[in-house]
């Protein structure tokens, strides 16, 4: 950001005063629906990165100030395990609920743009 100015009389009305940067990270949340202990983890398709969060009593988790791509997400509780692979557009937030016991699951896009994502 930019060093903080005042307009003087006559001056302005051209042009944002405040430019915002732009929504390029993205974020997972994670809601398990799944009895007993529970994980989630998520790593990129290629790399060797990985960011794990147990998920002992909440069951909900957010994995954030991501960069856009492929990743894998595995969700582990209920005595099964998933995995499920998610492409993220630049600035995008993606929600998924899943019973890793059941192997159901369902998700949808997040459309709110949060701090963690901006650059």
């Amino acid at each position: 950001m930019g060093e903080p100015f005042c307009l003087g009389p006559g001056e302005g009305g051209q042009g944002r005063l405040c430019p915002l940067p732009p929504y390029l990270l993205c974020g997972v949340g994670v809601s398990l629906c799944a009895p007993g202990p529970a994980e989630a983890c998520l790593r990129p398709r290629t790399g060797c990165a990985w960011w794990s969060r147990q998920l002992p009593c909440c069951r909900r988790a957010w994995f954030a100030c991501l960069p856009p791509g492929e990743y894998v997400l595995a969700l582990r509780g209920g005595g099964g395990c998933l995995e499920l692979l998610l492409r993220l557009p630049p600035g995008a937030n993606v929600e998924v609920r899943a019973d890793p016991g059941s192997r159901r699951w369902r998700w949808r896009r997040d459309p709110f743009h949060y701090f963690f994502n901006q650059l």
